[in-house]
C-alpha cells in the first residue's frame, strides 16, 4: 500500500492468512516480549474492537470511528474472538481449568454475536458460526461425541478441509465458468462438480506432502524453537 504496487491474492480466501501472520505477530509480542502468558492482551484488543463496534453501530455519521473501525478490520482484531475460542480451549485441555472453558465458550458467543450485529440478515452465517463453537467445544469437553466425531472418514475430512479451503476458490469458481462458456446447455449443478473433485484429490495429495515435508524441515525447526526458548528465558 505505502509503494503503490498492486499485489493481488492467488486466492480471494487467502485474506484469512493475512490475518494469522498479523495474529501470530501480536501474539508473539505479548508473550514472549510482554511475558504475557495468558494472552490477555489478545482478549483486551478484542473487547477494545467490540465496544469500538457498538459505538460505531450506535453512532454510524461519525467518522472517525468509522475510520478507526475500519483499521481494527484491516489489522484483524475484528476475528481475534475466534483466536480466543482456541487459545482459551487449549489452556482448559492443558490444565483442566473449567474458568478457561467458560471463557472459551463466552468468546465463541461473543464472537457469534458480534457476526451478527455486523451481517444482521445473514442467518446461515450465524447459525453455522454458533454450531462451530458448540460443536468444537463439546468435541474437547465430551468424550462420548469425541469418540462420534473421530471417526476415520470425519477425520479424514477435516485432514484435507484446510488444503482444500486453500486452492478451492479459483480452480471450482474458474472451472465452472470456463465450462458453462463450452457447454451452455449442461444443467447449473453439474458444471462445479469436475472442479470440485479436482480440488479434493489436490487437497488429498497436499496432506500425504505435507507430513514428509515437515519431517524434513523438523531439525531446523527444532534448534530454532531451542533458540526462541533460551532467548525466551534470558530475556
Amino acid at each position: 500500500a505505502l509503494t503503490g504496487i498492486e499485489m493481488k491474492s492467488l486466492e480471494g480466501v487467502f485474506w484469512s492468512l493475512y490475518v494469522e501472520v498479523i495474529f501470530y505477530a501480536v501474539a508473539a509480542t505479548a508473550f514472549f516480549i510482554m511475558r504475557d502468558k495468558r494472552l490477555l492482551t489478545i482478549a483486551a484488543l478484542y473487547l477494545a474492537q467490540l465496544v469500538l463496534l457498538t459505538v460505531s453501530l450506535l453512532m454510524p455519521a461519525n467518522e472517525s470511528l468509522l475510520v478507526a473501525r475500519e483499521a481494527s478490520y484491516a489489522i484483524g482484531f475484528t476475528h481475534y474472538g475466534w483466536f480466543l475460542v482456541g487459545i482459551y480451549a487449549y489452556a482448559w485441555h492443558r490444565d483442566a481449568n473449567e474458568q478457561n472453558f467458560l471463557l472459551a465458550a463466552i468468546f465463541g458467543i461473543l464472537a457469534t454475536a458480534q457476526l451478527a450485529a455486523e451481517r444482521p440478515n445473514d442467518y446461515y452465517a450465524i447459525f453455522i458460526s454458533l454450531l462451530f463453537v458448540c460443536v468444537f467445544l463439546l468435541a474437547i469437553h465430551n468424550q462420548t461425541f469425541a469418540r462420534i466425531v473421530s471417526r476415520p472418514s470425519l477425520l479424514y475430512v477435516g485432514a484435507i478441509s484446510y488444503p482444500l479451503y486453500l486452492v478451492h476458490e479459483n480452480m471450482i469458481v474458474g472451472g465452472a465458468i470456463g465450462l458453462h462458456y463450452q457447454f451452455p446447455q449442461l444443467p447449473a449443478i453439474l458444471y462445479p462438480v469436475p472442479f470440485i473433485a479436482l480440488a479434493i484429490v489436490i487437497a488429498h495429495f497436499i496432506t500425504l506432502i505435507e507430513p514428509r515435508v515437515r519431517k524434513l524441515l523438523q531439525p531446523g525447526l527444532a534448534k530454532l524453537t531451542l533458540l526462541t526458548t533460551k532467548a525466551s528465558r534470558g530475556s
